[in-house]
């Protein structure tokens, strides 16, 4: 089985100067890549040479094992979510009709647009009844980033784009919509491909991080492999080697390494979810100043108990 994304060879030139060099990526069906690097390390112009919003001037590009060249342009984009930066919203039309947009194109019915946005706003949890009349300018900044990333998959896209897409969002609408995004992206099965120049970001959402500078990946690999593995000193420049160990802890859920001591939770002791991470476990107790921490359920219930022992032995990079 041949890869959503095949990137072999490419490289970019402008003028006498080389953008991207050399770079082969293969990425699978359903998976979420991350392209992480500094600024001016070719990562947003690879990312927008795969919808050919940037010509190729060597090697080649496959999507589910066609040349994208042999692909006509409106037709590679209209199969691609694109999503950049500050969302891209057309400020004098409604949701509704912003998420509409390509499925119009397209010459979709009414109906099955009309179906298509209330789907896509139920999934991305926007009311119907409440959103699809309002204009960009009366959301917040995380409800427009979502009508965003709908209005990208509105045509049943199968792969999507993200350009640096939370850049210009507060740390906590931010984190808030990487969460929104990794549910989408595991419920619908989508491709995803994301720049960023944010490591922890990089972390966060991806099944596999591309780290690049100047022009070249550096390492291509699971953000565990990165973390334990640099492949180089930029690379592990890039992670940062001061809190290497709570990046490496905020992979791992705490469900998979609590005890199952249900006597301890009667205690007064603080706790965590189940869906938290080992980070966020270490963080409570050394806030409280305890060497254990009960785990609960989304109900409240005590399923177990997370040591601070245990932890520590997590965080060692070996």
């Amino acid at each position: 089985m041949s890869a959503m994304i095949s990137i072999q060879n490419v490289s970019k030139q402008f003028g006498s100067a080389t953008v991207v060099d050399e770079v082969s990526l293969e990425i699978e069906t359903g998976d979420f890549c991350v392209i992480v690097g500094p600024s001016g390390s070719g990562k947003s112009t690879l990312l927008r040479m795969i919808n050919r919003l940037e010509p190729i001037s060597n090697g080649g590009i496959k999507v589910q094992g066609q040349d994208i060249m042999r692909i006509p342009s409106t037709e590679l984009r209209r199969g691609m979510g694109y999503v950049i930066q500050g969302h891209g919203l057309f400020p004098h039309r409604t949701v509704g009709q912003n998420i509409a947009t390509v499925p119009k194109l397209l010459g979709w019915s009414k109906n099955k647009i009309d179906a298509r946005v209330k789907t896509l706003l139920d999934v991305f949890g926007l009311n119907p009844d409440v959103f699809q009349n309002k204009y960009p300018h009366q959301l917040s900044g995380g409800q427009q980033q979502r009508v965003g990333v709908a209005r990208a998959l509105a045509a049943e896209a199968k792969i999507l784009l993200m350009d640096e897409p939370f850049g210009a969002l507060d740390p906590l609408t931010r984190t808030k919509a990487q969460d929104d995004l990794l549910k989408i992206q595991q419920q619908l099965g989508i491709t995803v491909m994301l720049v960023t120049h944010d490591m922890d970001e990089a972390l966060r959402l991806g099944d596999k991080i591309a780290v690049m500078n100047n022009g070249r990946v550096l390492q291509y690999d699971s953000p565990q492999d990165i973390l334990t593995h640099p492949a180089d000193s930029f690379c592990s420049q890039f992670i940062g080697t001061v809190d290497r160990a709570l990046k490496l802890l905020s992979l791992h859920n705490v469900c998979q390494y609590m005890r199952s001591e249900l006597s301890l939770t009667h205690l007064a002791v603080p706790s965590v979810l189940q869906t938290n991470s080992l980070r966020d476990a270490l963080s409570e107790m050394t806030w409280h100043g305890v060497n254990h921490i009960s785990v609960v359920n989304q109900a409240g219930q005590a399923v177990g108990t997370v040591h601070l022992s245990d932890v520590l032995k997590i965080g060692q990079v070996k």
